[in-house]
């Protein structure tokens, strides 16, 4: 009988509404809602806020790093076909001792841009092996051609024996391509190092392009 009862009773409890609070479609809702105060909501705005500015400042400081990286190896291949396709082809077909000591000189301060380069390039933007990364890249191509084409003007100049007037005339062209790149360089970059390095880097290039534009000879 009294098992009767509880089946009853069981019975019973199940057909009455529930008495107890109905669950909400959007319960979390009503979990959050208690924590929407004015002081949380200007922290979570403020943190994403503080999240957009350093997403932005990243983003623009790596454009810096590439555009400070890329004036620098433009800067290396241009050295490099400078000395590979000028300066070593045609020294010896200069005429006079004046422009081929000038030359020397360039010669000289070209080997070490570019060895100052390639140890920027490595310790600063993490490129070991520069010409393996950058040798067909439009970088050292857009030197090439550029070397290229003054290298046809220095063998017209060869043949004709005039190989002299073309020296006096395209190397401060070139040079003043090297030092854009130096001085963009120079004065855009966050970086110190490159910085201080580009600035002696400058001082030469400036200097041999001085000697050069200046030079006198009424044998030329």
């Amino acid at each position: 009988m009294d098992n009767m009862a509880y089946l009853q009773q069981i019975a019973s409890n199940s057909s009455k509404p529930n008495s107890g609070k109905k669950s909400s479609p959007f319960g979390f809702l009503d979990k959050i809602i208690p924590y929407l105060t004015l002081r949380n909501i200007s922290i979570a705005l403020g943190a994403i806020f503080i999240l957009i500015l350093f997403s932005v400042f990243s983003g623009t400081k790596k454009i810096v790093e590439n555009r400070d990286r890329d004036n620098l190896v433009s800067s290396f291949y241009l050295a490099k076909y400078m000395n590979e396709e000028l300066i070593d082809k045609y020294k010896d077909y200069m005429q006079s001792s004046d422009v081929r000591g000038i030359t020397a000189s360039l010669q000289a301060v070209l080997a070490e841009l570019e060895l100052n380069e390639k140890n920027l390039l490595n310790s600063e933007f993490g490129v070991p092996e520069l010409e393996s990364t950058y040798d067909e890249s439009n970088l050292a191509t857009t030197q090439k051609e550029t070397v290229a084409k003054i290298a046809e003007q220095f063998e017209n100049g060869r043949i004709s024996a005039r190989l002299d007037r073309f020296a006096l005339r395209e190397f401060p062209l070139l040079l003043a391509y090297l030092i854009n790149y130096q001085t963009e360089a120079e004065t855009r970059t966050t970086n110190q190092k490159v910085k201080a390095n580009t600035v002696e880097r400058v001082k030469n290039l400036e200097n041999i392009k001085s000697q050069y534009e200046n030079f006198k000879s009424s044998a030329i």
